[in-house]
């Protein structure tokens, strides 16, 4: 019996690496060269909340038109480092954000540290959201 736990704990630890695999590479191809009209915005409902928006490829002719995530779904604030945090929720210690770069791809904000200092950050969006058969995922 105790050999069988073993296993299915293997198996288990197995398979969600698999899923992180998985996760990683959808991640990895970005969204900017598969989705167009991009735009990031602040929601109304909640306002410490941004959303991309864009139409995005399902294929070479076929797009889920406004496409859309919650950035902070993804991303998350660690010692003043915006970072990839699912469930993250930054906009609860950051503020003063803006978007630049490619595409609008990069995010700056300024957020706290947690010990009182408030430190500029930035990432980019591409590198943590991605576009998972014309919709954005990270």
């Amino acid at each position: 019996m105790h050999i069988n736990s073993f296993s299915s704990l293997a198996i288990l630890v197995w398979s969600y690496g698999a899923l992180e695999v998985q996760a990683a590479a959808l991640r990895s191809g970005g969204y900017i060269n598969s989705c167009n009209s991009l735009a990031y915005f602040k929601s109304t409902v909640n306002p410490k909340g941004w959303t991309i928006v864009g139409n995005c490829a399902r294929s070479a002719t076929d797009y889920n038109v406004d496409a859309r995530i919650v950035i902070g779904t993804c991303i998350g604030n660690v010692g003043g480092k915006l970072v990839y945090l699912p469930g993250g929720a930054f906009g609860n210690s950051c503020s003063d954000v803006t978007f630049g770069g490619p595409e609008g791809s990069i995010m700056t904000a300024k957020c706290g540290d947690g010990n009182g200092l408030i430190l500029t950050t930035q990432i980019d969006l591409n590198t943590v959201f991605g576009n998972g058969n014309g919709n954005l995922v990270c």
